[in-house]
């Protein structure tokens, strides 16, 4: 049975996977879960527990489902509120989306230096890789540090990025934004309720600040739109757009039309195209299997990669390539620190070591593009 859920709050579980420091017992148990039954976890890319204590934040508070990657953002953490959890915010949408809002690591401005520093400093080349838990765990929290570098050197606010590449922030604004991140600091530092009030009155100060800031940069916008130059048609058309939807499919001589039954017969074309071949050489199926089981196995030492090695691979990787899962791009791979060059060879000589290819890096995200305006006839070969 096929179903859809999301569940989210305070686990108390700390792993790499979903952004923690450290890893504790509960942590181990809830990862070993969540890959067993194939499950996906979408969490903040900053801490959301600051405890009383003096102890480093760590993150907490996330979110686990089944199916909902097409279908939420990236949680948000909201810096309101008295406890030392601080509010995470999802984001649903009804919709799959497209290629025109696809989520992105990459949002301008990018501070390229800062991606850099900070995930030199994040990575830890002193990791275990003694076996394949320990792969899968240097994996994702290699993964987890790339894509914390990239939300540090982006913009949190997509307004905030539409503003700033086309105005520079006025004084009254900087000077409101010095203002709100002095009484957040003054807050989390002494937790006094007067200190969070001050801190809440300046976030609505500077939030109703931008907005009208906004406000001012679209009308800019609307006016100078002008028909001789096409900007007017261009902003029609991205307004006007709408999303085509899938055709009919014909499967059996049987017209599919609802998205459930057009879902089903994707899912298990594509599951019939990914299953590996059958080998009917049982002549050699047999040999391999006796030489693999013969004792004292004599093999050649592999040769090891280095350094070089891969980042002479990652520059000649495509530059337009489509990310996977994890968004990470080509851009990012190209602006990899020497430290974290070096993690990476660590872990393929692991990899090669072990003979164990992670888990992780064999999912892919597969887009079905329909044709427009035609229907789509699908056609399955059978051998007789």
């Amino acid at each position: 049975m096929k179903f859809r859920f999301i569940l989210g709050g305070d686990f108390n579980s700390k792993h790499p996977r979903w952004g923690s420091n450290v890893t504790n017992p509960r942590g181990i148990m809830l990862y070993d879960q969540i890959f067993k039954l194939n499950l996906e976890i979408a969490y903040p890319f900053e801490p959301t527990h600051y405890p009383d204590s003096g102890h480093m934040p760590d993150l907490l508070d996330f979110f686990i489902g089944k199916q909902i990657q097409h279908f939420c953002n990236v949680p948000r953490v909201i810096h309101e509120l008295s406890s030392d959890h601080l509010p995470v915010l999802l984001t649903l949408s009804a919709a799959i989306p497209n290629s025109c809002n696809k989520y992105t690591l990459i949002r301008h401005p990018f501070n390229w230096n800062e991606y850099v520093s900070c995930l030199d400093i994040s990575t830890n080349l002193k990791i275990p890789l003694k076996n394949k838990r320990d792969i899968d765990m240097a994996i994702n929290t290699l993964t987890n540090n790339i894509k914390t570098a990239a939300n540090t050197a982006s913009s949190n606010s997509s307004n905030f990025n539409r503003i700033r590449r086309k105005t520079v922030f006025p004084p009254h604004i900087l000077q409101l934004q010095y203002v709100e991140r002095s009484a957040r600091a003054l807050w989390q530092r002494t937790k006094y309720p007067p200190h969070k009030q001050n801190y809440n009155k300046a976030t609505q100060e500077l939030k109703l600040a931008l907005k009208e800031l906004y406000s001012e940069a679209t009308d800019i916008q609307l006016k100078s739109l002008d028909s001789k130059d096409g900007s007017l048609w261009r902003k029609t058309r991205q307004i006007t757009k709408e999303t085509e939807k899938i055709p009919p499919l014909k499967y059996d001589n049987q017209w599919l039309t609802s998205p459930n039954d057009k879902t089903e017969i994707f899912s298990k074309i594509l599951e019939d195209q990914f299953k590996p071949n059958d080998n009917e050489d049982n002549i050699t199926t047999l040999e391999v299997n006796n030489t693999l089981d013969q004792p004292l196995q004599l093999s050649p030492i592999c040769k090891l990669f280095t350094p070089a090695e891969v980042r002479n691979t990652i520059n000649r990787l495509p530059a337009k390539k489509a990310p996977g899962h994890d968004y990470i791009t080509q851009p990012l791979l190209l602006q990899l620190p020497r430290r974290t060059i070096v993690l990476f060879t660590q872990i393929y000589n692991a990899m090669i070591r072990l003979s164990y290819f992670p888990s992780t890096w064999k999912h892919a995200n597969i887009v079905m593009i329909p044709k427009p305006n035609k229907f789509v006839l699908i056609h399955l070969t059978t051998d007789l």
